[in-house]
């Protein structure tokens, strides 16, 4: 033993080196190995007949090198420096932060069954943690169990060794508390490929061709949409906007053809509803293909109702698969995503409301009551910032009422039975609908009664409703365990259907249903393979970005018009605005009036990479999507992408589609900017 001691302290740079070389490089060949399995099972069986098999070794390059530069040169030397410096103190304290934030990626990763089959992003993660919280009786849809307790055990044995190893022990001793160090650092090193720990996590990754450490890391940093993307756009706010919109085709150049007043849809009036009410339902996570469905019309009789009186749409979009960004857009019309509306949240100079920038600071001025009625408080994102910025008057959250939930919950039994006719449902799913179903019901009731105060009043209101029983993962309501997700949504949302008809009867008892603007749509569509097991996770889809679209206007429509083009959550605000001749001359809006003609060639950006690494965007009938991890571009005429719709790279139209997302967040960024000490009025 002390000839083993004495031959480590003579040699101690080579042993550091041979410990370097005996844990890396083999981690380096599983490394690459498994980014070899997921590029030949999970992406060129996607895009078409290539496989790994059939590249040459040159072209197998770019898809490893960061993979092998990674594990055979970075971390080898960053292990030895740390090795080099392990007897500081201080050194001690950075390598065991870093153990800690390497650990929390690694995390980041095990949180499988709702990834979309790639890197999990920070937004997906927290959201995965905010719901695991609020509903833990479906924690397991959201993180793999396996994965939890294998990452619980190893900060464990960490802190373990850890203490050990700075225990105060005899002078004899002290070669073997010295040893302590190496397992501490073996741990450390362990935790790069925790991801192997879970077979189900592996089941449920794609492919990826960016290294695993490199790939997480980069999400800490916008390294390919800062490039090039504003250097020559306008700095004036104003000047930004039309600026936007006519390289988006929004606003057409000046052209006596496209600006006839007269070219509107058959048997509509503009500016019929002045000093009308409105009313806003926005459904949580609401795909189209679960509620527009004429063949089951008796699921949605309310919907179906309104719509000989409305505006309606089988083609609006969803600008964001994040609720708060998808919120912004609505009310704001902008698009944004989840760092730079947050960036934008905290910067802001001034925290109150923003003139000219919300759809409620318009309905302060024409001297609305504005209010937004949510269950859940918000506790990932502090939307009650973003809503004051947006010139809401009062924000109602269910949860600060444990006491008016729990008197729900004891006749849960009859708010279920709008549910309970159309299907039955096992104990577990009833479990899930007890938690949430009692927060919207007393959410909803908030609203009514406020409405009812504002009608005695005489007052004019625009309140907005926000229930929460859609929030994918869907319970099992439809089909008793088998698994029925469009099933489990459409009954959902028939529920919700419910609720649009107490609105009503409620607004036509106080004698106002003439005279309110109705909007109903969902924040967005599934985002996830638990949501929706079917989804592609390599594009844009259909199910997570088309979703419902109905606007109630009385006044001006004799006859319900169904939009021939797409919309988009930016367009509401605008719309809602010019329906109550309340448009502004000049603001930062992005959105248009729905009923214009002219909007059919026009680009409508679809967002997600901060979410799920893809955006996208429609224009001139096609549609278009980028992943910004894989570096994918496909191009098709539906939302539902195949292997002919692969745009390989290099090509000019992988070109184009690179530019046209890099100038949207480009604008995104310039405009959130300016709004950090402007305002969007003029």
């Amino acid at each position: 033993m002390t000839n083993i001691i004495s031959t480590y302290k003579e040699h101690k740079d080579f042993f550091k080196n041979l410990c370097v070389i005996a844990l890396w490089y083999p981690i380096g060949f599983v490394a690459i190995y498994v980014h070899v399995s997921y590029l030949n099972q999970h992406v060129f069986p996607f895009i078409g007949p290539l496989t790994v098999a059939e590249l040459s070794f040159v072209d197998k390059i770019p898809y490893l090198a960061r993979t092998a530069l990674d594990y055979f040169i970075i971390l080898p030397f960053i292990t030895w420096a740390l090795l080099h410096f392990m007897s500081h103190w201080s050194m001690r304290i950075i390598i065991f932060s870093a153990a800690l934030f390497i650990l929390w990626i690694n995390f980041n990763n095990m949180i499988s069954f709702a990834t979309t089959g790639h890197f999990i992003s920070v937004s997906l993660l927290i959201d995965a943690f905010y719901w695991g919280k609020e509903h833990p009786e479906i924690i397991e849809e959201y993180a793999d169990r396996t994965a939890l307790m294998a990452f619980l055990a190893f900060v464990v044995v960490l802190s373990i060794c850890y203490f050990i190893q700075h225990v105060n022990c005899p002078k004899k001793r002290s070669n073997i508390s010295q040893c302590f160090k190496f397992p501490a650092l073996i741990l450390i090193l362990i935790s790069f490929i925790g991801f192997v720990i879970s077979k189900e996590m592996i089941n449920a990754r794609h492919a990826s061709f960016e290294s695993f450490l490199g790939k997480q890391l980069s999400s800490f940093v916008d390294y390919e949409y800062t490039e090039n993307v504003g250097g020559n756009l306008p700095d004036n706010t104003l000047e930004l906007t039309k600026f936007f919109k006519l390289k988006t085709k929004s606003i057409m150049p000046q052209n006596p053809k496209n600006q006839n007043p007269k070219n509107l849809p058959l048997g509509f009036q503009t500016a019929q509803e002045k000093d009308s009410n409105i009313i806003f339902i926005i459904m949580e996570t609401g795909p189209k293909k679960a509620h527009m469905d004429e063949k089951f019309p008796e699921l949605f009789k309310n919907f179906n109702a309104l719509k000989q009186q409305s505006f309606y749409s089988s083609q609006h979009l969803s600008s964001y698969l994040y609720t708060s960004d998808a919120m912004f857009s609505i009310f704001g019309s902008l698009y944004t995503d989840i760092r730079t509306r947050k960036d934008f949240l905290e910067h802001r100079e001034n925290k109150e409301t923003i003139s000219g920038l919300g759809l409620f600071d318009h309905l302060n001025n024409a001297a609305y009551d504005t209010g937004v009625y949510s269950p859940a408080l918000p506790i990932v994102n502090d939307d009650r910032i973003m809503f004051q910025m947006l010139g809401v008057k009062k924000q109602y959250y269910a949860e600060n009422n444990p006491e008016k939930i729990a008197k729900i919950q004891g006749d849960l039994e009859f708010y279920l039975k709008p549910l309970t006719d159309h299907t039955s449902y096992n104990q577990k799913t009833y479990g899930k609908l007890k938690l949430q179903v009692p927060a919207d019901i007393v959410t909803l009731n908030e609203m009514l009664g406020d409405i009812e105060e504002n009608v005695k009043k005489g007052q004019k209101f625009a309140s907005v409703f926000l229930p929460q029983v859609g929030h994918g993962p869907w319970p099992d309501v439809a089909s008793a365990g088998r698994g029925d997700d469009i099933g489990n949504a459409k009954l959902l949302m028939s529920l919700q259907d419910h609720w649009i008809g107490l609105i009503i009867d409620k607004l036509k008892k106080l004698e106002v249903f003439e005279n309110t603007i109705i909007v109903i749509t969902s924040d967005h569509g599934s985002r996830t393979i638990t949501e929706f097991s079917s989804m592609n996770p390599n594009a844009i889809n259909e199910d997570s970005y088309s979703v419902p679209l109905l606007i109630y206007a009385p006044h001006s429509l004799k006859r319900g018009i169904k939009l021939a083009h797409q919309t988009s959550h930016i367009d509401i605000m605008p719309t809602v605005l010019s329906l109550l001749d309340l448009d502004p001359v000049k603001s930062c809006m992005l959105g248009a009036n729905i009923w214009r003609s002219d909007l059919k060639s026009r680009r409508l950006y679809m967002l997600g990479r901060r979410y799920t690494g893809i955006d996208g965007y429609s224009e001139d009938g096609y549609f278009y999507s980028y992943h910004s991890a894989l570096k994918f571009a496909f191009k098709s005429d539906s939302l539902n992408f195949g292997a002919r719709d692969f745009i390989p790279k290099g090509t000019p139209e992988y070109a184009k589609i690179q530019k046209n997302i890099n100038f949207q967040h480009g604008v995104q960024q310039k405009l959130l900017q300016n709004l950090m000490t402007q305002d969007c009025s003029f």
